[in-house]
């Protein structure tokens, strides 16, 4: 996307996305969004057709990309705040519905968007996530995510794993169909991260940061007892992860959650798919651990970063530990 993109922008506004139990990926949020938003178009317009072909494909329409604000500085709507990328759902579903119909896509697209409610700008506090919708021409739907209020996103999310706390890893598997490292050489820099993302919990704890519910990453939900709730924003309501290391390791996480969070009908992910997951999560967790520390310095003059890191680095160990052991059938190390 270009400086055109202002230009070629037809309407735009605020919407809150409401949490929704169970739902653990943004994409998931928007998606039922844009089904309501659908079923609303169709009750006005006496439209009952049978559309489950179409509907089914949405989570191949709706796709999370990054845009560097370098390239849009013309579009004014795309340069507040202080973070390097945009976060943005792109979604295509307007162009098949607009097919059947018998409309133009860009039709489609805004009356689409009409039934997303507006919020209020002038919000006291970060109780809602804060998106801003777009119609683009010829059709698209982009739908961004305002990063400063990704902390109201994050702790929705542990309390989420908070009630998996009795479910163990691999549970719902047999324990002897798991491979080793070994059996699946390819594996092992995800494995070993998983193992680093262990260890860096277990030196949080140690230096009197966190408190961990065991030492042994049995169980698939969240590994942090305290602090209670999580520390994701300064004094000042700023959302504390705003290196671009801190970014990409979120997004690669959000990447990884919108997969597990697929809708029901939605077609089953590749292993290969899973696999790429899990080495892009590597890589930018290595990426973290070079730049983004917790200990020394940071922990003296900035505890609530040193906290928000660690809160990171649980996400991320929580989401290779579900890969490896119940996408990928393959045993977790935990420790070097």
């Amino acid at each position: 996307m270009d400086s055109n993109v202002a230009k070629n922008t037809f309407s735009y506004k605020f919407f809150k996305l409401n949490f929704v139990n169970n739902n653990l990926g943004i994409k998931q949020l928007l998606q039922q969004q844009l089904l309501q938003a659908i079923d609303l178009y169709r009750q006005q317009n006496n439209i009952w057709h049978n559309w489950d072909s179409i509907l089914f494909s949405l989570p191949e329409k709706l796709i999370l990309r990054k845009i560097n604000r370098q390239k849009i500085t013309t579009n004014r709507d795309f340069t507040s705040g202080s973070f390097p990328d945009d976060w943005v759902y792109r979604c295509a579903i307007a162009f098949p519905l607009a097919n059947f119909c018998g409309v133009k896509p860009l039709e489609m697209a805004q009356e689409l968007v009409r039934f997303f409610p507006e919020a209020n700008l002038d919000w006291a506090t970060k109780s809602h996530l804060k998106v801003m919708i777009k119609v683009l021409s010829p059709g698209w739907i982009d739908f961004r995510i305002e990063l400063d209020y990704l902390g109201v996103w994050l702790q929705q999310l542990i309390l989420e794993l908070e009630c998996h706390r009795g479910h163990r890893i691999g549970q719902d598997t047999c324990h002897e169909s798991l491979q080793t490292v070994a059996e699946k050489p390819n594996l092992f820099p995800v494995n070993y991260y998983h193992a680093r993302c262990c260890s860096l919990l277990k030196l949080g704890e140690r230096e009197g940061l966190i408190k961990l519910y065991n030492h042994n990453f049995e169980s698939l939900s969240w590994q942090i007892s305290k602090p209670n709730p999580m520390i994701w924003f300064d004094a000042g309501e700023s959302f504390l992860l705003t290196q671009p290391q801190e970014l990409n390791l979120l997004y690669s996480i959000l990447l990884i959650l919108d997969h597990c969070d697929a809708m029901p009908q939605a077609k089953p992910v590749k292993e290969k798919t899973w696999l790429n997951c899990g080495l892009n999560l590597s890589e930018a967790f290595e990426q973290f651990m070079i730049t983004c520390h917790f200990c020394g310095e940071i922990k003296q003059q900035n505890p609530p970063l040193a906290l928000a890191r660690l809160g990171l680095i649980a996400l991320a160990q929580w989401c290779l530990s579900k890969l490896l052991r119940e996408k990928l059938q393959i045993a977790s190390l935990r420790e070097l």
